[in-house]
């Protein structure tokens, strides 16, 4: 049937625009880090934008996502910025967790958990106790997820 096949087509054209906008977005944002790592100084606006470029980058290049953490976080020390330390481990831990490193990622998030809680920023401490509970969930240690649970 001819509008079957027409509209089998249409579907496959979506599908690659979407596919084609994904790239496009993922590679600016990687480009929009790099620029920004380079041109501005060491600050918390910095900072703070790298965080939200990277967070679109989560479940796309986790390798990335860890290594723009780990420079988040050497400009978040150099100019002691406590909330830029525990997004970039948090951000490092969420990246070793979608890579199924789990003792790394709890290590990371545990962290994170306390400094966020040190600065009483609640969501972001919820947050990590959420994936600490799913991480501990996915290695059956139901007792210590339970504990991490909200």
């Amino acid at each position: 049937n001819e509008s079957n096949r027409s509209s089998i087509f249409n579907s496959c054209d979506f599908c690659k625009f979407l596919l084609n906008s994904f790239i496009c977005f993922y590679q600016d944002n990687k480009e929009e880090i790099e620029r920004l790592l380079k041109s501005r100084p060491a600050d918390t606006v910095k900072i703070n934008l790298m965080n939200e470029l990277c967070w679109d980058l989560e479940f796309s290049d986790p390798k990335y996502l860890f290594e723009a953490g780990n420079k988040i976080l050497d400009i978040s020390e150099e100019i002691n910025y406590q909330k830029g330390i525990a997004q970039s481990l948090r951000m490092m831990g969420k990246a070793c967790y979608v890579q199924g490193n789990y003792n790394k990622s709890t290590e990371y998030l545990t962290r994170a958990k306390t400094l966020f809680y040190e600065d009483s920023l609640i969501n972001d401490y919820a947050n990590c106790l959420n994936l600490l509970c799913i991480i501990y969930y996915y290695q059956s240690d139901y007792p210590e997820a339970i504990s991490h649970y909200i």
